[in-house]
């Protein structure tokens, strides 16, 4: 598989403002990858290191991001690089989206137990460190929209 040019400024945004914000070592969870940092004092310093869910208990590195670039590893899936394409675009619903699959915070990866954080599949506190606020409160007008909703056909019975 080659390199391929990809809009990652989405997840570059989100992973530097967790760490300008205090986290050492920020990761993002998104549809059945994890994006993280690559180690400031390695050979890959400035990279984007991805993971992705090959099984139910095997996370397999797939390649890595430099300057929008990524570099898949020869054996990762071809499906990979529509996939991260996908991602790239839509950052924020496939950060939802992971969250409300599995029930753990798109970013930091812990058990979601507040309702409203499970439906929004970010926690509150991430959301804050990740710049994702924004999400969270869209996520929260929508589940407000769907409620108001269900009342009014209940309404109707």
């Amino acid at each position: 598989m080659k390199s391929v040019a990809l809009n990652s400024a989405s997840i570059q945004k989100a992973l530097d403002t967790a760490k300008s914000k205090g986290l050492k070592s920020p990761k993002l969870r998104a549809g059945k990858f994890l994006f993280s940092f690559a180690p400031m004092d390695g050979r890959n310093a400035g990279s984007i290191y991805v993971k992705y869910q090959h099984s139910n208990t095997e996370i397999l590195y797939a390649g890595k991001i430099t300057s929008g670039i990524f570099y898949p590893v020869p054996v990762a899936p071809e499906s990979v690089i529509a996939e991260l394409q996908d991602i790239s675009n839509n950052l924020s619903e496939s950060i939802v989206a992971y969250g409300r699959r599995t029930g753990e915070c798109g970013c930091c990866g812990r058990m979601l137990v507040d309702p409203v954080s499970v439906s929004m599949g970010i926690g509150p506190i991430c959301a804050e460190k990740f710049g994702l606020a924004g999400l969270r409160e869209t996520v929260r007008e929508e589940l407000n929209a769907e409620k108001a909703e269900q009342q009014i056909k209940l309404e109707d019975l």
